[in-house]
């Protein structure tokens, strides 16, 4: 069992190092290029073995920080890839699984009282009401906005990345642990910087690429 949880604890290791790697490939190459493409292919890959092993590794040695933030994370990576290969938006029972598990993992990281669960909670909650007022008017057969499928593939997507890097910060320098009056600047810096630096890259580029002079371009990706 410790052969097995070890070669688990690396492999989770190297596919969270490759999908860090590929995500900033992906977003710092040109949108719709063939690097970014396939960068992007590489996170989301990866994002998927991270959160299988994630499940694995947290069960075994009760983290559930972990296991949220990994879940959190998945639903973001889940959706933003989806978006580019179903630019309807509509729903399969995979993708109404997926909003159910994270609705709930929403729930569990608010009750958790954690401060950095309690903020990425609450974003999930904001993400589940989103998705499912979406996919909603889409099977009422509403208008959903044009190029909705891109801003949600760039927003969901940076979401996942900030998750996955807010968890490899927390986790590799202990500011997870009970915090002090020295260290709460300290912890604090941590949590927020990957928050503060790419939500606003994330608003830009969702306005840059979303423009209807962009559509017949985008429209063409896959």
């Amino acid at each position: 069992m410790d052969i097995i949880h070890q070669l688990a604890l690396y492999m989770h290791v190297i596919s969270g190092g490759v999908a860090l790697i590929a995500g900033t490939i992906a977003m710092t190459t040109r949108k719709g290029s063939q690097k970014h493409i396939i960068a992007g292919k590489f996170f989301y890959y990866s994002m998927w073995l991270v959160i299988v092993l994630v499940l694995y590794i947290s069960i075994l040695k009760n983290l559930s920080f972990l296991l949220h933030v990994g879940i959190f994370a998945f639903f973001q990576n889940h959706n933003g890839f989806r978006a580019v290969k179903n630019k309807t938006l509509q729903p399969n029972l995979f993708d109404w699984f997926i909003l159910l598990v994270a609705g709930i993992n929403a729930v569990f990281m608010i009750y958790s009282l954690q401060p950095i669960l309690i903020a990425f909670g609450g974003i999930s909650v904001l993400l589940f009401y989103s998705q499912t007022k979406t996919y909603l008017r889409i099977l009422k057969q509403k208008e959903i906005p044009p190029l909705h499928w891109l801003t949600q593939h760039i927003g969901m997507m940076i979401g996942s990345f900030i998750a996955t890097i807010t968890a490899f910060l927390v986790v590799n320098t202990g500011t997870l642990l009970p915090a002090t009056a020295i260290t709460m600047t300290t912890q604090l810096i941590v949590w927020l910087s990957p928050t503060i630096i790419l939500v606003p890259l994330s608003i830009y580029w969702q306005t840059k690429y979303t423009q209807h002079k962009q559509k017949d371009r985008f429209n063409r990706l896959s």
